[in-house]
């Protein structure tokens, strides 16, 4: 969100009547598209996907699997200005699919499913400028794709995926390295399978001393945990934090979005009960102890939410493939107020 606007992206040729590719900004009073329009468009004009934003002062930072936008050639990351949504000169020619973006600074950290980008070979994650997409030296060393999430914290940079080392060192999923050099830290979960096997981190969010981790994973360092887990930042054991995200019978549970907002975390993703209580595609939960919450909107009928963000008035936005939250149509995209935040705010239809 930047003033008025909120942006969001993901794989859609239209809202509210209105034709936009994958990107677009609403206003966040009333949800209709704004006149901006980055216009992002696939390999020979099929569907753009934009995976990724990070909002700066003066540029939305996209990353996904595209091939112009903003009206320029650019390869799966790009950022488009603000005030005209034109491309910048930021061009980092990914070779994959980018999934996730955090800024820190003049420094713009990347995650996804590529091997070179910003001139340089670097496997899942690297570090950009952005002033023109260059890497730098910085190397995690991350042995197997994708990166999905990023977190910033402390001079460290926390990320998620499904690596199974970094750096030479057994991180199974979750690593956190030094921001200045890269070297992996001795902060390791030790994250076990899920119900398959599976283990594969998708959502990071930081709050104080405590890292929250959503995704498909049974356990941290030994200690039951389903999908989602509190993890102290200090030694990685597990904290009380035990929502145990769960699906239906013989099916995982993934939590792929997470957001803080003071004693309260949102969780998203595909699961129908958390916190101990059926809660189908979102809920929030007790910061301390996982438990759920009065809030319920009730999602129904979609496949997964992906995205979340609270913004600083306590407006819960999220995004993925759902039809229906509190049994009102929303094609994707929905938005709670802060006051009484089982209500919806609007929607907005994808087409």
């Amino acid at each position: 969100m930047s003033g008025s606007a909120v942006y969001f992206g993901g794989q859609f040729s239209s809202l509210g009547g209105v034709a936009r590719n994958s990107l677009a900004a609403i206003s966040a009073t009333d949800g209709m598209p704004t006149a901006w329009d980055a216009h992002a468009e696939g390999m020979n004009g099929n569907y753009a996907l934009v995976n990724a934003l990070a909002v700066s002062e003066s540029a939305v930072f996209v990353g996904g699997a595209f091939t112009t936008i903003g009206g320029a050639a650019r390869t799966n990351a790009a950022a488009v200005t603000i005030a005209e949504a034109a491309a910048t000169a930021w061009d980092p020619g990914a070779d994959g699919s980018v999934n996730v973006i955090a800024l820190s600074g003049d420094v713009a950290y990347v995650g996804g499913f590529f091997q070179n980008i910003g001139g340089q070979p670097h496997l899942a994650i690297a570090a950009l400028n952005t002033v023109d997409g260059a890497a730098n030296a910085w190397e995690p060393n991350a042995d197997f794709l994708p990166v999905n999430a990023i977190a910033l914290s402390g001079g460290l940079v926390y990320f998620g995926g499904t690596f199974a080392h970094v750096g030479g060192e057994p991180r199974n999923g979750i690593a956190a390295v030094n921001a200045a050099d890269a070297s992996v830290t001795d902060w390791n979960p030790q994250l076990g399978g899920d119900l398959q096997g599976f283990t594969g981190v998708y959502a990071l969010a930081i709050s104080g001393t405590t890292i929250y981790v959503g995704g498909g994973f049974g356990s941290v360092q030994g200690v039951t945990r389903n999908n989602i887990a509190g993890i102290d930042a200090s030694d990685g054991a597990p904290t009380s934090f035990d929502p145990n995200a769960s699906a239906a019978e013989f099916s995982n549970a993934y939590v792929l979005a997470l957001a803080v907002d003071g004693s309260t975390v949102y969780a998203g993703g595909y699961f129908n009960a958390i916190g101990g209580q059926p809660r189908a595609l979102l809920a929030a939960l007790d910061a301390s102890d996982g438990s759920a919450t009065s809030f319920n909107p009730n999602g129904s009928g979609g496949n997964a939410v992906y995205a979340l963000s609270v913004e600083t008035d306590g407006t819960l936005y999220a995004g993925g493939s759902f039809p229906t939250f509190d049994l009102a149509y929303q094609q994707g995209f929905a938005a709670f107020t802060p006051t009484t935040p089982n209500d919806l705010i609007f929607s907005d239809g994808f087409e």
